[in-house]
């Protein structure tokens, strides 16, 4: 008795988890594979649950007619695997399984009909023991587990991946177990009142196969399908509660909790649907993205190389022309009239605007490509730098009209370390294009220390200005000014986003102030005292 209660308590889980498969297949997408795997799976539970109730009562009384009934479920499972094999693997078998399905309810006929049947005799074609029962039998049941075991057979013999032949394998070996199981159940459709062990093994071998069928061959999700099979899983207690419900207000009233319950947890389901979805998509877009980044990177760094190259080959030439120019226009043996003179001299400042033009491009190329090298001393004096610098461009002032000043604060302004060549590198530029975009007035050097830590440099003018809307983006690559070109051409906005790399290496700041168009603008670069190289 104990065996068989054990047994009944194997069956009616078999049942459960029969029916949690069948509600979370049903929230899934609609296809044929889906469909079928339903189908086998409503077989699994009506024949699972009507041996439960076989097996739970003591008089056996579903053995006659009731119990043939559920018996109905086991003989259309053979064709129905079948079908789903077929569905599977894409194999077009359908006047097979057309076939399978009408000798499979020839067969439950004859079946129903002989339920009571107990004669040996084999010469009765009609009876249980006849040739007709027997060729059903066969054909109806056993033929289709053999089918299917031919069709995986050549589907693991046709799979070309390592991979798709061990799952393939994997669903043979399954279906040969379920086969063979299902088989020793043939001594049922003969009336024969015994425990049926194998076939509560192959409703879980199935259950399982499915799973992994569905996983294996990205038929659904797991995750999202995880979650249906919980939902499932809830439905399906409440479900069983209502059938041992002791009153029809007991029913009534897990009823309607059902279909609230299935309502909720569909909502549920879509929307979890949904999330995972959308994660799914960020992370194909974050891996599509990072792709895309790592050969945008590639083609930079491949940009940076060729223009590297590039410049260096151009800069010799125009260095050559600068030395036979100065040549050309200051040696004194030569008697060149003044239009000759000045061509040479615009020969001579277009070249130089080359020159710098290269070195801008090589710069740029060095800093984007990490390769810039910064010569860090301490104690490095920028008055020293300011001084110079209003020496060397004072004349360059004088010609243009231009008063050049320059006011340095009382008390010591202390040393720091930088790179002294860049940072020269960057006030003479800030500078020079101060004298070049202002008329007349004055150009201004200020020096002093700050009250939080850092010198201060200004290059002030009165010229052209700088609008509102135009100075956030003056210290980017290739920016000027809408005005730029009416006073200085040439220019292409990459000596001051150089500058703005150099500063931002010193650990300081640089930026322009001005009150308008027309106005004049105040270049500002401050310069950390204390400075940590290692921080660079």
């Amino acid at each position: 008795m104990e065996l068989n209660n054990l047994l009944a308590a194997f069956y009616f889980a078999g049942g459960i988890f029969t029916v949690v498969l069948i509600v979370a297949f049903l929230f899934e997408e609609v296809k044929k594979v889906n469909l079928i795997s339903v189908a086998i799976l409503i077989l699994l539970s009506w024949w699972s649950f009507g041996y439960y109730l076989w097996l739970t009562d003591s008089q056996h009384s579903f053995l006659s007619f009731y119990f043939g009934i559920y018996n109905v479920a086991l003989i259309l499972i053979p064709v129905t695997y079948y079908f789903w094999i077929t569905v599977l693997f894409n194999k077009k078998r359908n006047k097979t399984v057309f076939a399978g399905y009408l000798l499979a309810l020839i067969f439950s006929l004859f079946y129903l009909i002989n339920l009571e049947e107990r004669s040996m005799d084999i010469f009765n074609l009609f009876s249980s023991k006849g040739l007709v029962f027997i060729s059903l039998l066969i054909l109806a049941y056993i033929g289709f587990y053999i089918l299917s075991i031919v069709e995986l057979t050549r589907a693991m013999m046709q799979s070309r991946s390592m991979g798709t032949r061990f799952v393939n394998r994997n669903i043979l070996f399954a279906s040969y177990l379920i086969a063979i199981l299902s088989i020793s159940s043939v001594p049922v459709f003969y009336g024969a009142e015994y425990f049926l062990y194998g076939g509560v093994v192959s409703i879980f071998i199935i259950v399982f196969l499915f799973v992994y069928v569905a996983v294996k061959k990205n038929l659904i999700d797991i995750k999202i399908f995880s979650a249906q099979a919980l939902i499932g899983l809830i439905l399906t207690m409440n479900m069983v509660e209502i059938f041992f419900s002791e009153n029809f207000m007991g029913v009534a009233y897990r009823m309607v909790m059902l279909l609230f319950l299935f309502m909720f947890s569909s909502l549920l389901v879509k929307n979890y649907r949904q999330d995972v979805f959308q994660k799914d998509e960020l992370e194909k877009m974050g891996k599509k993205l990072e792709a895309n980044n790592r050969k945008l990177k590639e083609l930079d760094d491949a940009k940076n190389e060729f223009i590297s190259i590039a410049a260096h080959q151009l800069r010799t030439p125009p260095t050559v022309i600068k030395g036979y120019l100065a040549l050309a226009k200051e040696d004194p043996n030569n008697s060149l009239d003044l239009e000759t003179r000045d061509s040479l001299s615009r020969a001579f400042a277009s070249n130089e605007r080359l020159i710098e033009l290269v070195e801008d491009i090589l710069n740029i190329s060095r800093i984007e490509s990490g390769k810039m090298q910064y010569d860090f001393q301490p104690n490095q004096s920028c008055e020293k730098i300011i001084r110079d610098l209003k020496d060397t461009f004072e004349i360059k002032a004088k010609d243009r009209g231009l008063e050049m000043e320059l006011e340095i604060a009382r008390g010591n302004i202390p040393n720091i370390t930088m790179d002294s060549g860049k940072i020269r590198e960057v006030i003479s530029n800030l500078i020079d294009n101060s004298i070049k975009y202002t008329i007349k007035g004055s150009i201004t050097l200020k020096l002093k220390k700050t009250n939080y830590g850092m010198i201060r440099i200004e290059v002030l003018d009165t010229g052209m200005g700088i609008s509102k809307d135009e100075i956030g983006n003056l210290f980017k690559k290739f920016s000027r000014g809408s005005n730029a070109d009416q006073l200085a051409a040439g220019g292409i906005g990459l000596g001051i986003y150089v500058g703005r790399k150099i500063i931002e290496a010193h650990k300081g700041k640089i930026w322009a102030e001005s009150p308008g168009v027309g106005q004049g603008s105040t270049f500002v670069v401050e310069l950390p005292i204390e400075f940590s190289q290692s921080n660079s």
